[in-house]
């Protein structure tokens, strides 16, 4: 836009002039490709959701938001995010490069504790809002310190004495604890099997003597 101002001297007073011309910008433009593997599973760019392989042109020196939901079923298979080939977080945001680039977000096989499903049933899903998961990683939502039963045949149960208001056992010191008997033991309800026998023939050569 451009404006200009033409004075007449006397009676006529002032006169404006203007002017306007267009202009048309032409910003740099790259290609971003996405993929995921596996492949087939969404990624989010921006607010839009699509499913990979696809490529988006976008602004050179643009900032662009990408995620990757997680878990994410394909196959049957649950899914669980890894990382992005550029080492961002799940949630980030990429400064488009002025070559045509790739990113890769990796997934692998969701275990039990970061899969989305309620495995034992508690009302809780996944780690850290199931107290059984001790991690993302936990193989399990329902430990030996959680499942409502007395695993070491202690008469005490879980880390809260169970669903029956038991008991609680002293050595799960935590709902995660995957076993109720200390380390390196085989739990009294098993030595009982192996001692009574001894027991029961000890006390017969006692009497045959």
């Amino acid at each position: 836009m451009t404006d200009g101002l033409l004075v007449f001297e006397g009676e006529q007073g002032q006169a404006a002039l203007s002017a306007s011309t267009s202009l048309f910008l032409q910003p740099e433009i790259v290609d971003l490709t996405f993929q995921s593997v596996p492949p087939g599973l969404e990624l989010l760019l921006g607010s839009e959701a699509l499913t990979t392989p696809f490529t988006r042109t976008v602004i050179v020196g643009s900032e662009n938001s990408v995620e990757a939901p997680s878990p994410q079923t394909s196959g049957g298979v649950i899914y669980a995010f890894g990382s992005w080939s550029d080492g961002g977080a799940q949630s980030h945001f990429v400064v488009a490069p002025p070559t045509p680039a790739t990113l890769v977000a990796s997934f692998a096989p969701a275990a039990v504790c970061q899969d989305g499903l309620d495995n034992d049933g508690d009302g809780a899903v996944d780690y850290p809002a199931d107290l059984g998961c001790g991690s993302p990683f936990w193989p399990t939502e329902s430990p030996a310190c959680q499942d409502g039963v007395d695993n070491d045949g202690d008469g005490k149960i879980d880390w809260n004495g169970g669903p029956g208001g038991g008991t609680p056992d002293p050595q799960c010191t935590s709902p995660s604890r995957r076993r109720e008997n200390p380390p390196g033991s085989c739990g009294l309800g098993f030595e009982l099997v192996l001692v009574l026998p001894l027991l029961a023939r000890w006390r017969r050569s006692r009497r045959r003597a």
